[in-house]
C-alpha cells in the first residue's frame, strides 16, 4: 500500500506548462521588472545557443511577451530549467515562487543540470535543490530559506564591483563581554575583521555603521555564508528587514515574522516547536533598525511565555527577542546606524561593532577594480589621488561607488581638468543624476543639444517630489499607485529605482520601489525645495535644522540619515546653480532660495549656544555651500570642542575648511572621539591651530605615532594634549623625536597614559631642548618616585626651570611641569613631591640633587614615609642645600625627638631663617631659608645682616619634660623675632621658665602660648611681667589663660610712636610706655582680681585694659575700681559682657569723678534695664570730664561712655537713648537729671516707646541753656507733642537745632506743621523736610527785633510775619494744595533768604506758584529747583522771574529737564542778567549745541561767579568729538572767573584740547580752593601741564582727579608741587594709571601736607613700596579723616594698619579688594580703640577668615564711634556670619 505513495504525489501535483499559462500576464509583469542581462540568460535557457537571439531591436515589452509565449512550446524540460533559473537570479513574489517551484519538481536530472555560468555565484560546495526529497519538515524549512537567501543575496551583490569578502571588512569593536559598556572607557578601541566578529554567539550583537558603509550588504553576506554550508552553528537563520516590517499590520504573531521570507512548510507546527525547543539553533538577523518607524521602549518588552501565533505588537516581539524572554538562547544580529544603538535596551546588547569606512589602499583598489578595462582610468585615479576631497569622501563605501559613476561620467568622453571635479558631496550627486540620465535608453548626452537635465525636467520633478513625500512620511517603499507608471519605468532604466518586494499588511506580497539608496531620496528631496515652483520657504527653512550626533532616547526617530540639511548647503553653492536653474528653468527663485539657505547658515554662524556636534554640522554645511564669507564667519570662533562622536576624513575637511576661511589661531579639542588616521594628516593643511587636543582610551601608540608625524607641520601650534590614550613607552619615544622640531609649543599635556619610568624619562630630555615651552603635564603615567627624581636631574640644573609638581595620591598622581622663557631668579622656582615613598636613601639623592641645582627657591615633600630617620638625612644637609625660601615636609611620620632636632638647625645653620612644626593632623613641618638681601625683621650689626629667625611649635605634644631641651635652643638663639609654642601641654611650670627666658630674646616681638593648660596663676605671673619688662607690650589672654595668651612686644624706637606728636604714651629706655593687657572671657575671683590689680598698679605703662566678657562680679569689679585710679595711664576700659548689673553701674559711676585719665569706658551686654541706663546718664551730672554716654537696650545691648582729654572750655557734652522704652516714673528721673547737667550739648533719642507723658521730659528739655542738637527719630511723636516743645522753646532765644524723623510726615501733615510751627515759634530761623524728617533750627536773627509785626497785603487783611530765614521742602512730593499753603506761609516771609524745593517733580503746578511767589520775596539769596521736570512755558516763565530777585546770590537746576533749546536758552540768558550770582549749579542738564553756545555766551557776562558746578552737562546727541568741539567755546569763557573758588567739570568728554583750553586759565583763578575733573580722560602728559598750572592755586584745598589716565609723571610732578599747597585737604586721584615709582614719588610729599584729611588713590597699583612709604607718612597725617585705598597692588597691609593707630581723627577707612588676610584685620582691631572717631571700615572682598573678623567684632565694643565694618566678599561661612551679625550689628557681610 505504501508503495504507490511516490505516484500518487506526483499525480496530484499541478502541471508546469498549466501553471505558467496561469500565471503567464504576472510573470511578463514580473520580467520587465528584471535586468537585461537576466532576461537574455533566461532566453537563452529557451533553446540551444544561435537558435534564439536577443537583441535591442525589437521593443523591450514585446520581446519579454514573445519569451512567455515560447514557454508553451519549450517542452517540460525546458520549461522546467526555465523555472529553475528564474527563482535563482530574478526576485518573484512569494506566492508566485511557491507555484512555480511546487510544479517544476524534484531535483534536476543530469541533463537539466544548471551550467555555472547561469548562475553569477561561485558554484556552492553543496548544491541545494529547490524541493528536497524528505520527511524531515525542518530539514525542508531550513532548505526553503537557504535557497531564498541565496537568491536575495545574489540580487543584492548585481552592480558590485567584487565579491565581499568579510575578512577585509574592518570593524572597531566598541563592546564586547566582559568589556565596559560605551560611556565607560577601559581600554584602546578594538580594530578587527567583520569575519571575526560576526562568529555569532548567543545574545544580541549589534553592528554599526553610517548610511553607505555597507551594513546591509554585510548583513546578506553572512546570511549566504550560512546558505552556502560556510556556518554550521545554527540549524535556522533568518534574516529580516525593518524597511518591510514597515509594512507589516500593527501586530503579528511570533510564527508569521519568521516565516516571512521562505514558503510555508507543510508542517508548520513540527517547525515552530523545533524552534520553541530549540532557539539555540536559530539565528535572527534585523537589517536596518534605523528605517523601522516605531521607536522601542523597554518598558514595552514581552514578560512572560510567548504565544507563537498569538498577535502582538512588533516593537514587543523585538524586544521580547533582544531581552531573551522570547526564544531565549537564540542569537540575534541586529544593524543600524550609530545614532539608533540608544534606543536599544543597554541592558540586552552583548556585543557591539561599529564598521570602518574604506582606508586609503583599500580605496584605491576600489577604484582601480572598478575602472578595469577602461581606458580613462588612469586619469580618474591621478585626479583622485590629487583631489584630497574626493579621497577623503570615498573612505564610505557607498560614497566611493557614487563617486565612480561620477568620474566615469566626466572622464568618459576626454579627461577632465581638476577644476572641473565636483568639490562636494552634493556636487557628486549632482554629477551621478546626470550620469544616470546620460544612460537613458542607451543614448549618450552628447547626442542631445538640450541639457540632460532640462531634457527630463519633468521626470526629475516628479521624482524628486516623491522623494520629498518619502521624507516627510518616513517611507522607503512606494507602491505602483505612488508613481505613474512610465516615470517608474523611466527611473528603473536609469537606475534611479530599483525594484522591491513589499509584504502587505494582509500577509499577502506585492511589488514596489526604492530609490538606490536612502541618499539619494533626500538628495532628490532637497533638490526639489530648490527648483519647484510649489516648495515653499518655509519648508525650505524647517528642514535647514543642524543635527547633534549626540542622540538621546527621547529623541524623535527617523528614518533617514538626516541630510537633506547638507544637501541643501550644497546646492546653494554657486557650482550647482546653473544645474538648478535648467530645471527650475531659469527661475529667479533658485537665487532667492540659495540666498534664504545662506542666511539660515549665517544665523547659525552668529549663534554661540552651539554644542560641539552641531558646531561640526555646521561646518559640514559651510563646506558643501563651498561660501568663503560664510566659512570666516564659522571659522572666526577660537574654540572647537568634539566630544564622543565618531569622525571621517569628510568631517576634518569640513572642519579644516572653515579653520582656514577664518585666519585666526582655534583651539580644536578631541575628546572621546573616534577617527581614522587619515583624519589626522587632513590636519596638516591647516596652518591655523594653536592648540590639539586628544583624549580618548580608543587610542594606541599606533595613534600616537601617527599624531607625532603630523605635530611638526603645523606651525602654529602652541599647546599639545594627548591625554588618556594609552601611550606606552614606545610612543612616548617617537613623539619625543617629534617635539623635537615644534620649538613653538608652550603647553604639552601628557597625562593619563602609560609612559612609565623609561618614557618619562625620553620626554624630560626632549623638554630643555623646546624653547617656547612652559608648561608640562605627564600625571597619571605609572612612573615611580625613581623615576621622577631621574626627570628632576635632568630638569632642575635647566635655566628655564621653575616649577615641577608631583603628586603621587592614588586618585591624582598628577605631575606638572613649569618653564619659563628666560631666565628664572631662584626665589621663583619650585619642586613638589607630594605623598611619596621616601626613605633614607631617596632622601640622599635628593638632597644631592638639590645641592648640585644652581638654586631653587621651595621644596615640599609630604609622605609618611618621612620618618626620624629620613628627617635626620635632611637636617645634616641643610648646610649646602641651594633653596632660598622653604622646604616643607607635610603629612609625615616624625615625632617630638625629630621636631627637636629640627628645631636646634636654628642655632647651627646660619642659613634657616624659621622652622614650623604640627603633629597633629594634619602633620607638616616647614623649614625657612633666608632669601638673600635684606628681609623685613632684619637687624643691623655692624656690617654684618643678622637674619630674624621664627619658631612654630604648635599642636606638638609637648609637655614639661621636652622644655628644657627646647628652651636651650631658645636660649642659644638671639635673633629670635617669634616664637610660638600654642596648643601643647607644658602648664604654668613651662610658662615660667619661658618668662625667665626673656631677657636674654632681645629681639623678641611676639610669643604665643596659647592653649597650653596655663590657669590664673599664670595670668599673675603674666601680669607680673607686663610690669617687669619693658618691652613687653601686650598681654592678649582668654579664658584665664586655658585658651588665648599672647604677647606682644615693642621694638627699639618703634617709628609708630617715634613719629606721634600726639602719642599718649612717653619714651623710657629708648622704648615706649604703652601697655596693654586683654583678660577676655575670664572669669577673675575677687582674691586673685585683687593681687592681679595690685601689679597693673604698678605698671607704669598700661593704656588698655579688657576685662569684657569675663562674668566679672560686683566684687571684683569694686577690687577692679578701687585700684583704677592708681592706674595713671589707663585710656581704654572694657568691661563689656560682664555681669555688673544695674547696681554694679550705680557703684561704678559714684567712683567716676577719680577716674581723671581715662577716654573710653565699653559697658555693653552688662544685663542694664531703664535704671541702669538712668545710672549712666546721671554720670554726666557728676563727672565733669565725662563728655558722650551711649545707651541701647535693644536687641544691640549697647553702653559706652567717653571722656573729654582736655580741659578746653568749650566742653559739650552728648547723650544717646536708643531703645530704652521709658515708663512715666523713669522720664521724670531723666527730666531731673537732664536740668542737672551744666554741658548737654546734644541729645539724640531714637526708637523709644514713650509714653503720653512725654511733655515732662520736652519741658525739661527746653529748660537746658545748653543744649544745641535735639535729635528724636522714630519716638512715635504726634504733630501736638512736636508743638508743645515748640511752644515751651518760644521764650528761648539760643541757638538749637531740631531734627525730628518719623514716618508720619507725608506731604499734607508736612506744610500743616510748618505752619503751626511758624506761628507757635516767632525764633524759627530755618526749617526743611526732607522726605519724613523734619529739621528746625532756632535762634535770634540780628534783624528779628527790627521787622514789623504786621504785614500788608492787598486785597487782605493785615496778617503777622515769620521771622524764618530758610525754607526747604525737598523730596516731598508736593500737590497743588500744599503749593498754596506754601505760596501763603512765604508771602508771610519778607526776609526769607533760602527756598529749597529740590526733587518734587511739580511740573506744571510749579508754574504759576513761582509766578505769584518769586516777586514777593525780594530778599532770597539762594533758589535750589533741583530735578525737575519743566517745558519751555515754565522755563520761560521762570527765565522772567530771575532778574526781578535783586539778591540772588545761589542757584540750582541740577537734573531738570523737559524742556528744549529754547527754554535752555531762556534760562542761561535769564541767569547771565542776575549780575549777584556768585554759585550756579547746572549738574547733569543735557544741552544741544545752540544751548552750549548760549552758556558759553552768558559765563562771559557772569563774572561774579565763585562757584560753578557744571559736571554731566553734556549734549543730547552727537559723537565725542562734536562734544568737545561745543565744550571749547564754555571752556573758553571761563577766563572771565577770575574770582572762581569752586569749578566742578566732572564726565564733560573734554578731550586733551578741551584741557589743554582749561590748563590756560587755571593759573588766573589765584583764589581757586576745589578743582574736580573726574572722568576726563586727562592723559599723563596732560596732568602734568594741569599740575603745573595748579601750583598757582595757592589757596587750593581739594584736588579731584579721579577716573582718568594719570601715569607716574605726573604723580611724580604732583609731588613736587604739594609741599607748597599748603591748604590742601582732600586729594582724591582714585581710578588712575599710577604705578609703584609715581606713588612713592607722590606719597613722599605727604609729610610735608600736614593739613591733609582725605586722601582717595583706590585702583592704582601702588605695590608694596608704594604703600611702605604711606605707612610711614601717616604718622606725620595728624588730621587724617578719610583713606581709600581699594585694590592698589598689595595684600600687605600689616604695616599700614599699625601706622593707623597714629590718626586719631581717622572716620573712613577702605582697604577694600586687596586680598588682605586676618593679620591685618587683627592689627586693624588693636587699632580700633586709638582711633576714637573712626565710623566706616570698608574691608570688602578680601582673604579674612572667621578669625579676623572675631578679632574686629571683639574690638568694635570698645569703639563707640564705630557705625560699620564692611566684610562682604570673604571667605566667612555663612553660619559664622550669621552669628557674628547677630552678636555685633556693626558688622556688615552684605553688599550694600
Amino acid at each position: 500500500m505504501s508503495a504507490p505513495a511516490p505516484m500518487e504525489e506526483e499525480a496530484g501535483k499541478p502541471d508546469l506548462l498549466s501553471v505558467l499559462a496561469q500565471v503567464a500576464p504576472e510573470l511578463v509583469d514580473v520580467l520587465h521588472r528584471q535586468s537585461d542581462d537576466a532576461l537574455e540568460r533566461l532566453f537563452r535557457s529557451l533553446g540551444p545557443p544561435g537558435t534564439i537571439s536577443w537583441g535591442w531591436g525589437v521593443q523591450r515589452s514585446e520581446h519579454i511577451r514573445h519569451m512567455v509565449e515560447l514557454l508553451g512550446s519549450a517542452g517540460s524540460a525546458k520549461c522546467m530549467q526555465f523555472v529553475h533559473i528564474l527563482t535563482m537570479i530574478c526576485n518573484l513574489p512569494l506566492h508566485l515562487e511557491s507555484q512555480l517551484v511546487s510544479a517544476a519538481g524534484y531535483e534536476l536530472s543530469g541533463e537539466q543540470q544548471l551550467d555555472e555560468q547561469d548562475l553569477p555565484l561561485p558554484p556552492p560546495k553543496r548544491k541545494y535543490s529547490l524541493r528536497v526529497m524528505t520527511t524531515d519538515p525542518v530539514q525542508h524549512f531550513e532548505a526553503s530559506i537557504k535557497a531564498s537567501l541565496l537568491r536575495r543575496y545574489e540580487q543584492l551583490c548585481r552592480g558590485l564591483v567584487r565579491p565581499v569578502q568579510l575578512a577585509d571588512v574592518r570593524v572597531a569593536v566598541r563592546r564586547t563581554p566582559g568589556r565596559p559598556r560605551e560611556g565607560e572607557e577601559g581600554s584602546t578601541e578594538h580594530i578587527t575583521t567583520a569575519e571575526s566578529f560576526l562568529r555569532l554567539r548567543p545574545g544580541v550583537t549589534v553592528l554599526l555603521g553610517p548610511a553607505g558603509s555597507g551594513k546591509t550588504v554585510v548583513a546578506h553576506c553572512v546570511a549566504c555564508r550560512w546558505a552556502q554550508g560556510q556556518v554550521s552553528s545554527f540549524r535556522l537563520l533568518l534574516l529580516l528587514e525593518f524597511r518591510q516590517l514597515n509594512m507589516v499590520a500593527e501586530c503579528i504573531s511570533l510564527w508569521d515574522l519568521l516565516s516571512r521570507h521562505s514558503p510555508c512548510p507543510e508542517d508548520e507546527e513540527a517547525v515552530l516547536t523545533f524552534i520553541l525547543a530549540h532557539p539555540e539553533q536559530v539565528c535572527l538577523i534585523f537589517d536596518g533598525y534605523d528605517e523601522f518607524h516605531t521607536k522601542f521602549s523597554p518598558l514595552g518588552a514581552h514578560k512572560g511565555p510567548c504565544e507563537p501565533r498569538l498577535p502582538r505588537p512588533l516593537a514587543e516581539l523585538f524586544l521580547g527577542l533582544c531581552s531573551g524572554t522570547i526564544l531565549p538562547g537564540c542569537s540575534l544580529l541586529v544593524t543600524c546606524r550609530v545614532r539608533d544603538l540608544l534606543n536599544l535596551t543597554d541592558s540586552t546588547v552583548d556585543c557591539v561593532g561599529e564598521l570602518l569606512g574604506f582606508d586609503k589602499p583599500q580605496v584605491v583598489e576600489y577604484v582601480e577594480q572598478y575602472f578595469q578595462g577602461k581606458g580613462h582610468g588612469k586619469w580618474v585615479m591621478r585626479h583622485l589621488l590629487e583631489s584630497r576631497h574626493l579621497l577623503n569622501m570615498c573612505s564610505i563605501p557607498a560614497l566611493c561607488h557614487i563617486c565612480c559613476i561620477c568620474l566615469d561620467h566626466l572622464f568618459s568622453r576626454e579627461p577632465c581638468s581638476a577644476a572641473l571635479l565636483p568639490a562636494t558631496i552634493t556636487q557628486v550627486y549632482v554629477h551621478i543624476l546626470r550620469a544616470f540620465l546620460n544612460q537613458c535608453n542607451g543614448r549618450k548626452a552628447e547626442d542631445r543639444v538640450t541639457p540632460l537635465l532640462r531634457t527630463y525636467q519633468a521626470e526629475v520633478k516628479e521624482l524628486s517630489h516623491l522623494a520629498l513625500r518619502g521624507l516627510d512620511d518616513d517611507t522607503i517603499i512606494f507602491c505602483d499607485d505612488d508613481l505613474r507608471q512610465e516615470v517608474r519605468a523611466f527611473a528603473t532604466s536609469t537606475g534611479l529605482l530599483c525594484s522591491q518586494e513589499l509584504w502587505l499588511p494582509d500577509g499577502s506580497f506585492g511589488e514596489g520601489c526604492t530609490f538606490i539608496h536612502l541618499t539619494m531620496q533626500e538628495f532628490l528631496g532637497a533638490l526639489y525645495l530648490m527648483t519647484s515652483e510649489s516648495a515653499t520657504e518655509a519648508q525650505l527653512r524647517k528642514k535647514l535644522n543642524l543635527k547633534s550626533r549626540w542622540t538621546t532616547k527621547s529623541d524623535p526617530k527617523s528614518v533617514f540619515t538626516d541630510s537633506v540639511h547638507l544637501y541643501l548647503c550644497g546646492l546653494a553653492a554657486s557650482a550647482c546653480t546653473p544645474y538648478l536653474m535648467q530645471l527650475a528653468s531659469g527661475d529667479s527663485r533658485v537665487r532667492q532660495r540659495q540666498a534664504a539657505v545662506l542666511k539660515v547658515l549665517q544665523q547659525f554662524a552668529g549663534s554661540t549656544s552651539l554644542t560641539g556636534p552641531k558646531v561640526l554640522e555646521l561646518c559640514r554645511c559651510v563646506y558643501e555651500s563651498q561660501d568663503e564669507q560664510l566659512a570666516r564667519s564659522v571659522g572666526l570662533r577660537c574654540h572647537f570642542e568634539l566630544r564622543n562622536i565618531s569622525l571621517t576624513p569628510v568631517d576634518m575637511e569640513a572642519l579644516v575648511f572653515v579653520i582656514s576661511a577664518g585666519r585666526q589661531n582655534v583651539v580644536i579639542d578631541f575628546g572621546g572621539c573616534s577617527m581614522e588616521l587619515e583624519c589626522l594628516e587632513v590636519l596638516v593643511t591647516c596652518q591655523h591651530i594653536s592648540c590639539l587636543t586628544f583624549r580618548s582610551r580608543k587610542y594606541d601608540d599606533k595613534f600616537a605615532e601617527a599624531v607625532a608625524a603630523v605635530l611638526p607641520r603645523l606651525p602654529n601650534l602652541r599647546r599639545f594634549a594627548f591625554i588618556g590614550g594609552n601611550m606606552t613607552e614606545a610612543g612616548a619615544a617617537k613623539l619625543a623625536r617629534a617635539l623635537e622640531s615644534c620649538p613653538r609649543i608652550a603647553e604639552l599635556n601628557l597625562s593619563d597614559n602609560i609612559l612609565g619610568d623609561q618614557g618619562l624619562q625620553d620626554i624630560a630630555e626632549v623638554l630643555p631642548k623646546m624653547a617656547g615651552l612652559t608648561t608640562v603635564h605627564l600625571g597619571k603615567n605609572n612612573v615611580s618616585l625613581d623615576g621622577v627624581l631621574t626627570m628632576v636631574e635632568k630638569l632642575v640644573t635647566c635655566p628655564t626651570f621653575q616649577k615641577l609638581h608631583m603628586d603621587d595620591l592614588k586618585d591624582t598622581r598628577e605631575i606638572h611641569v613649569l618653564l619659563s622663557h628666560s631666565h628664572v631668579p631662584a626665589e621663583e622656582s619650585t619642586l613638589s613631591l607630594l605623598n611619596c615613598r621616601f626613605t633614607a636613601d631617596r632622601m640622599n639623592r635628593l638632597c644631592d640633587v638639590l645641592a648640585q641645582c644652581p638654586a631653587l627657591s621651595s621644596v615640599h615633600l609630604s609622605g609618611r614615609g618621612i620618618t626620624n630617620e629620613v628627617l635626620q638625612v635632611l637636617c645634616s644637609s641643610l648646610s649646602k642645600l641651594r633653596v632660598s625660601r622653604q622646604i616643607v615636609l607635610a603629612n609625615s611620620s616624625l615625632t617630638v625627638d625629630g621636631l627637636l632636632a629640627l628645631s636646634h638647625s636654628l642655632t647651627t645653620c646660619s642659613g634657616i631663617a624659621g622652622v614650623k612644626a604640627r603633629l597633629e593632623e594634619p602633620p607638616e613641618v616647614c623649614v625657612l631659608f633666608e632669601r638673600g638681601g635684606e628681609t623685613p625683621g632684619e637687624k643691623i650689626v655692624g656690617r654684618v645682616p643678622l637674619l630674624s629667625k621664627k619658631l612654630w611649635l604648635t599642636h606638638c605634644s609637648l609637655h614639661s619634660a621636652h622644655m628644657d631641651r627646647l628652651f636651650q635652643t631658645i636660649a642659644g638663639c638671639p635673633q629670635l623675632t617669634l616664637l610660638d609654642l600654642s596648643n601643647n601641654t607644658f602648664g604654668n611650670n613651662g610658662l615660667k621658665k619661658l618668662l625667665g627666658l626673656l631677657p636674654q630674646l632681645s629681639s623678641i616681638q611676639e610669643i604665643n602660648v596659647s592653649n597650653n593648660a596655663v590657669t590664673v596663676e599664670g595670668v599673675l605671673l603674666l601680669a607680673e611681667t607686663l610690669r617687669t619688662c619693658a618691652k613687653l607690650k601686650v598681654v592678649d589672654v582668654s579664658h584665664g589663660g586655658e585658651q588665648r595668651i599672647i604677647l606682644k612686644f615693642h621694638t627699639s624706637k618703634s617709628q609708630q610712636q617715634v613719629n606721634n606728636p600726639e602719642a599718649p604714651t612717653t619714651m623710657e629706655n629708648d622704648l615706649p610706655l604703652f601697655k596693654k593687657l586683654s583678660l577676655q572671657q575670664s572669669c577673675i575671683r575677687p582674691g586673685s582680681m585683687e593681687e592681679l590689680c595690685r601689679r597693673l598698679a604698678q605698671c607704669g605703662g598700661l593704656v588698655q585694659l579688657d576685662f569684657s566678657g569675663g562674668s566679672l562680679d560686683r566684687s571684683s569689679v569694686e577690687k577692679l575700681v578701687k585700684h583704677l585710679p592708681g592706674m595713671t595711664r589707663l585710656k581704654v576700659l572694657n568691661l563689656s559682657g560682664n555681669l555688673l548689673g544695674d547696681e554694679g553701674i550705680r557703684h561704678f559711676v559714684n567712683l567716676l569723678p577719680d577716674l581723671h585719665t581715662l577716654a573710653t569706658v565699653s559697658l555693653n551686654n552688662n544685663n542694664l534695664t531703664q535704671t541702669g541706663a538712668l545710672h549712666l546718664v546721671r554720670a554726666m551730672s557728676v563727672c565733669a570730664q565725662l563728655v558722650a554716654v551711649e545707651v541701647s537696650l535693644g536687641q544691640e545691648d549697647r553702653s559706652v561712655i567717653q571722656f573729654a582729654q582736655s580741659s578746653a572750655c568749650d566742653l559739650s557734652q552728648s547723650l544717646s537713648l536708643r531703645e530704652c522704652h521709658f515708663g512715666a516714673d523713669h522720664l521724670q528721673k531723666l527730666a531731673d537729671i537732664l536740668v542737672c547737667c551744666p554741658y548737654l550739648g546734644k541729645v539724640h533719642m531714637c526708637c523709644n516707646k514713650l509714653p503720653d507723658e512725654l511733655g515732662v521730659l520736652l519741658k525739661a528739655l527746653s529748660k537746658v541753656n545748653t543744649l544745641a542738637n535735639l535729635k528724636i527719630q522714630n519716638n512715635a511723636l504726634t504733630p501736638q507733642v512736636i508743638e508743645a516743645l515748640l511752644r515751651d522753646l518760644h521764650c528761648n532765644p539760643r541757638h538749637l537745632e531740631i531734627r525730628v524723623e518719623e514716618p508720619w510726615l507725608k506731604a499734607e501733615v508736612t506744610m500743616n506743621l510748618i505752619s503751626s510751627c511758624l506761628n507757635l515759634n516767632p525764633n524759627i530761623q530755618h526749617i526743611r523736610v526732607e522726605e519724613t524728617t523734619l529739621s528746625i533750627t532756632l535762634g535770634m536773627s540780628d534783624y528779628q527785633g527790627k521787622l514789623c509785626t504786621e504785614l500788608s497785603i492787598p486785597g487782605a487783611d493785615p496778617v503777622s510775619v515769620y521771622s524764618v530765614q530758610s525754607i526747604g521742602l525737598v523730596d516731598c512730593t508736593l500737590q497743588s494744595q500744599q503749593l498754596e499753603v506754601l505760596r501763603s506761609i512765604c508771602q508771610r516771609c519778607p526776609q526769607l533768604l533760602e527756598l529749597d524745593l529740590s526733587h518734587n517733580s511739580s511740573g506744571t503746578e510749579l508754574e504759576p506758584i513761582l509766578s505769584s511767589l518769586l516777586p514777593v520775596l525780594q530778599n532770597l539769596t539762594k533758589l535750589s529747583l533741583d530735578r525737575h521736570v519743566m517745558d519751555d512755558h515754565a522755563a520761560a516763565v521762570l527765565a522772567k522771574m530771575l532778574p526781578g530777585l535783586p539778591k540772588l546770590c545761589i542757584i540750582s537746576l541740577s537734573q531738570c529737564s523737559g524742556f528744549t533749546t529754547v527754554g535752555a536758552c531762556h534760562l542761561i540768558t535769564a541767569l547771565s542778567h542776575c549780575h549777584l550770582l556768585e554759585d550756579i549749579s547746572l549738574r547733569t542738564l543735557q544741552l544741544q549745541k545752540e544751548a552750549m553756545a548760549c552758556l558759553a555766551t552768558g559765563l562771559h557776562r557772569m563774572t561774579s561767579v565763585k562757584r560753578l558746578i557744571l559736571s554731566k552737562v553734556t549734549m543730547a546727541s552727537g559723537s565725542s568729538d562734536k562734544v568737545t568741539l561745543a565744550i571749547l567755546p564754555m571752556l573758553e569763557s571761563l577766563e572771565q572767573l577770575r574770582g572762581i573758588k569752586v569749578i566742578e567739570l566732572d564726565e564733560l568728554l573734554m578731550g586733551e584740547q578741551g584741557l589743554l583750553e582749561l590748563v590756560k586759565h587755571v593759573p588766573i583763578w589765584t583764589g581757586l580752593r576745589r578743582i574736580s575733573l573726574c572722568n576726563n580722560c586727562i592723559t599723563d602728559d596732560t596732568g602734568t601741564s594741569l599740575v603745573e598750572a595748579l601750583s598757582h592755586c595757592m589757596a587750593l584745598e581739594e584736588i579731584i582727579l579721579s577716573r582718568n589716565h594719570l601715569g607716574d609723571t605726573s604723580a611724580t610732578h604732583l609731588g613736587q608741587v604739594l609741599p607748597s599747597l599748603t591748604h590742601l585737604r582732600v586729594l582724591d586721584l582714585q581710578m588712575n594709571c599710577l604705578q609703584s615709582a609715581g606713588a612713592v614719588s607722590l606719597i613722599s610729599a605727604f609729610k610735608d601736607c600736614r593739613s591733609l584729611t582725605d586722601i582717595v588713590l583706590s585702583e592704582n597699583q601702588l605695590g608694596p613700596l608704594g604703600i611702605e612709604k604711606l605707612s610711614a607718612a601717616l604718622p606725620h597725617l595728624c588730621s587724617l579723616r578719610k583713606l581709600h585705598l581699594v585694590s592698589v597692588g598689595t595684600s600687605d597691609l600689616s604695616n599700614l594698619a599699625s601706622s593707623l593707630g597714629n590718626c586719631s581723627y581717622a572716620e573712613d577707612i577702605s582697604l577694600a579688594w586687596n586680598g588682605v588676610t586676618d593679620d591685618v584685620a587683627v592689627m586693624l582691631a588693636e587699632v580700633f580703640p586709638l582711633c576714637q572717631r573712626l565710623k566706616r571700615v570698608d574691608l570688602e572682598a578680601n582673604s579674612i577668615s572667621v578669625r579676623g573678623a572675631k578679632a574686629l567684632a571683639a574690638s568694635v565694643h570698645c569703639s563707640a564711634s564705630v557705625q560699620v565694618i564692611r566684610l562682604w566678599k570673604n571667605p566667612i561661612p555663612r553660619e559664622e556670619f550669621q552669628r557674628l551679625s547677630e552678636k555685633e550689628k556693626r558688622l556688615s557681610f552684605s553688599s550694600m
